[in-house]
């Protein structure tokens, strides 16, 4: 049974595997009771081995949890052909503020799938960042036109028409991101500013007052408006 875009994952084991370790261990403790005395030492060095290699094994495989980036590496190593590893471990660049590195782990997630809008999104705002907004549109743009019901997209480009200066184009973007998804607070918080920016206030705080509503630990924001 999936779960999302999961089909098999390491964690799944680890409850099932109670039920097996029982009667491993109840079977192991039967068959060391029935053996002769001469038997039982080796019997001991055999399973004493197999926990350590187990245990190196276990050691070996958690470092690669240690991180987003360690975690999609790995797989890259092992599936370098595999879109979404790529994209995922270009997402761990970017809550790490390594934009170059996630810029060309984009790019090839998009090189092996042009399909994956969220790639483009994800690009788009990596390419704001780096203070090249035209590319940044670009991909926008090719993200709405793969699926114009993306509410993060629309919410990414109105950012970039928000920086850029073009304020109602901005506002337009946040409004119809609200439509798609009206509890998020980026948008809110984003068209606001929009609304600062052209003297409507009464507009902002409105938008303000209800991201307040959604979230009351977006209190900081209040002040500003």
């Amino acid at each position: 049974i999936s779960f999302g875009s999961y089909f098999i994952a390491e964690r799944y084991t680890y409850i099932p595997s109670i039920g097996l370790t029982i009667p491993l261990a109840w079977g192991i403790c039967q068959f060391k009771e029935r053996v002769s005395t001469h038997f039982k030492i080796p019997l001991i060095l055999l399973m004493t081995t197999i926990l350590l290699i187990l245990h190196t094994l276990y050691v070996r495989q958690s470092k690669v949890w240690h991180d987003g980036v360690r975690l999609w590496s790995n797989v890259i190593q092992q599936f370098p052909h595999v879109e979404m590893a790529h994209s995922n471990r270009g997402n761990a660049y970017w809550k790490e503020e390594n934009y170059v590195a996630a810029l060309q782990d984009y790019s090839h997630a998009i090189a092996l799938n042009p399909q994956v809008y969220t790639t483009f999104s994800n690009r788009g705002a990596v390419y704001l960042r780096l203070g090249q907004p035209q590319l940044a549109l670009a991909d926008f743009n090719q993200a709405i036109k793969l699926n114009p019901r993306m509410a993060q997209a629309f919410n990414n480009r109105g950012s970039l028409f928000l920086e850029t200066g073009q304020i109602e184009s901005a506002i337009q973007d946040f409004t119809r991101s609200l439509e798609l998804q009206p509890h998020q607070i980026p948008a809110l918080v984003n068209r606001a500013n929009g609304y600062k920016q052209l003297g409507n206030n009464a507009k902002a705080r409105e938008d303000i007052n209800r991201a307040l509503q959604i979230n009351p630990d977006f209190q900081r924001y209040k002040p500003q408006f």
